[in-house]
């Protein structure tokens, strides 16, 4: 699974692309006009195509600009196909040049095979920005020139790249559009449960500001976290290598033998916001039903429903990241 940023100004061929390449399982940007191909979407994409004659910015001068962004596959999708042009396009830094109007097999497999050789780069090595890093000699260099950094300045650098994700502005909107509803409503559901649950007695003072407390951290906070902020893809890195840590901020996620990448992180993500809404709705009516079973079971049944609330949390982690890893 890749990130493909697609970039013609014939809308129905744009669309053609994404349908073919969703098919092998990538996820597809596509846009109309070179003015569209920001930085962000430049470093979020593992594969980068591009029709040559456009109004305004052409093929070449967008693959000028942005190759000083990315060392990832340029591919020209041109009509013109005489040797000036493709000569061109190879020559300002594109990696193929395949012609128009090509076949839909021949293009799915040029894109796999550049993905595949771009995957033999050798994981040391990485570049954000068009700073390019050794992961080994812990150095940094822009355009072959090392950078005057400290050691510690270098790893903080390279630090930063590697939990850096460009997602496109757009998506994020979009998701945010998409779930705030969901996330408002679960949000006055919880309280409004919490509010009821100490309103007929079932949790004291103490009971119902830890349920308060809980419903807040792990409810309110985590949630919008999930939902609105943390990103849906992690950086290439994370496919070349077994890491089994995400930190973005404040928030860390670590768990011994659980590697995350770009085929299981997506499923690991809804698994969560799944959990954190759930939990909003939940965690008053467990708290009552402890409460009501108390009397009869002592306080075992907190031990219980505390085992139940942190083994679900790291279910929603494991399981799709083992499932699809």
């Amino acid at each position: 699974m890749a990130n493909i940023l697609a970039l013609d100004d014939n809308l129905e061929l744009c669309k053609l692309i994404r349908t073919a390449l969703e098919r092998d399982g990538h996820r597809v940007e596509t846009r109309q006009a070179g003015g569209e191909l920001t930085e962000a979407l430049c470093r979020w994409a593992d594969c980068i195509l591009l029709d040559v004659m456009m109004p305004g910015e052409d093929g070449f001068a967008v693959c000028r600009r942005i190759r000083s962004l990315t060392e990832v596959p340029i591919l020209f999708l041109s009509a013109r196909t005489d040797e000036a042009a493709v000569l061109e396009g190879l020559g300002i830094g594109a990696d193929d040049f395949l012609s128009k109007p090509f076949r839909v097999a021949e293009l799915r497999a040029r894109v796999a095979a550049h993905l595949r050789r771009q995957s033999r780069t050798p994981a040391h090595r990485m570049v954000r920005s068009g700073v390019a890093f050794d992961l080994t000699a812990r150095s940094a260099a822009v355009e072959g020139k090392a950078l005057p950094l400290t050691r510690e300045e270098t790893e903080e650098l390279i630090r930063k790249a590697l939990t850096f994700s460009a997602e496109p502005p757009e998506r994020r909107q979009a998701r945010t559009q998409k779930f705030l509803p969901l996330y408002g409503v679960s949000v006055v559901l919880g309280l409004v449960e919490t509010a009821a649950v100490w309103a007929v007695g079932l949790a004291g003072t103490e009971g119902a500001m830890m349920l308060l407390i809980m419903n807040v951290i792990f409810g309110i906070v985590y949630g919008a976290y999930t939902l609105f902020w943390m990103p849906e893809t992690l950086p290439r890195y994370y496919d070349e290598n077994h890491v089994c840590n995400f930190a973005q901020g404040a928030f860390h996620m670590h768990i011994p033998g659980v590697y995350y990448n770009n085929r299981n992180w997506l499923h690991v993500l809804k698994a969560m916001r799944v959990w954190c809404v759930v939990s909003m709705l939940l965690t008053p009516l467990c708290t009552a039903a402890a409460v009501v079973f108390e009397q009869a079971t002592g306080w075992q049944v907190w031990g219980a429903v505390l085992i139940g609330y942190i083994a679900s949390l790291f279910g929603a982690i494991v399981i799709p990241a083992k499932k699809y890893q």
